[in-house]
């Protein structure tokens, strides 16, 4: 278990504190909502958000004196805020999931992983040959992890938490940021965006105002952060490590 980084870190002497978001498996109370409410995932990235690099750029930008008092540095791992370049898959496969995103609200569905009949279902995937091997080729697409680097038994303890649960908006928000080509946004509300902007367009969050150091660590075969020092244009201080 000391491949993994927070195990290795608390090992190691350090505090670890692993943040996690409404609805997720161990965050599902609220203290006058319920699951079944949609006001219950009526929230974006500038909420809160399970994508760690976005959430600490919207928190360092928009909140920098409270950022530079508590944070020496923002470190992240296999880094995704907004992508610039891709693999040639997820580019075909983004406008597809935005489709389908805006089809799924549109409809009244405001989250997804939420539901036990689901989780069971991969669970049970997921712990079986052959169907197993299916789930280590989805996991490997987007990670480009080999079978010399995941361990077999480590497929099924993936798939005992995986679909996480998290809100449409949430979602929707962070294919925005793809989509974008590179502009760092506000979730875009589109025709609606004057009633809560004031403005056509959503506004973009100012990554120059982060004044603390960034460090980036990025996989060699990661299918998503493919070029993760884009993902900062303008940003002084960032360092990015590939391995």
């Amino acid at each position: 278990m000391t491949y993994f980084a927070a195990f290795f870190l608390v090992n190691n002497g350090y505090d670890v504190w692993m943040p996690t978001v409404r609805g997720a498996g161990f965050s599902t109370q609220h203290k006058h909502l319920t699951m079944e409410d949609p006001s219950y995932w009526n929230f974006s990235s500038i909420r809160v958000t399970p994508m760690g690099t976005t959430m600490s750029y919207i928190y360092s930008s928009v909140r920098k004196d409270h950022a530079n008092t508590h944070l020496k540095a923002l470190i992240s791992l296999s880094p995704v805020a907004y992508l610039r370049t891709m693999t040639p898959l997820y580019k075909v496969l983004v406008p597809v999931f935005q489709t389908l995103l805006r089809s799924f609200i549109n409809a009244g569905m405001y989250a997804i992983g939420h539901q036990q009949s689901l989780h069971q279902l991969i669970y049970k995937m997921c712990r079986l040959y052959p169907t197993i091997i299916a789930c280590f080729m989805i996991n490997s697409l987007g990670t480009g992890l080999s079978s010399e680097q995941v361990l077999p038994e480590m497929i099924p303890v993936f798939a005992s938490y995986f679909p996480a649960a998290i809100s449409m908006k949430t979602l929707h928000h962070f294919i925005q940021l793809i989509a974008s080509g590179g502009r760092f946004q506000y979730y875009d509300y589109g025709f609606n965006n004057p009633i809560y902007y004031k403005s056509m367009l959503a506004p973009v969050y100012d990554v120059s105002n982060i004044t603390l150091p960034v460090f980036l660590f990025i996989g060699r075969k990661d299918a998503i952060a493919v070029d993760s020092t884009s993902q900062v244009p303008g940003l002084l201080g960032t360092k990015a490590h590939k391995s």
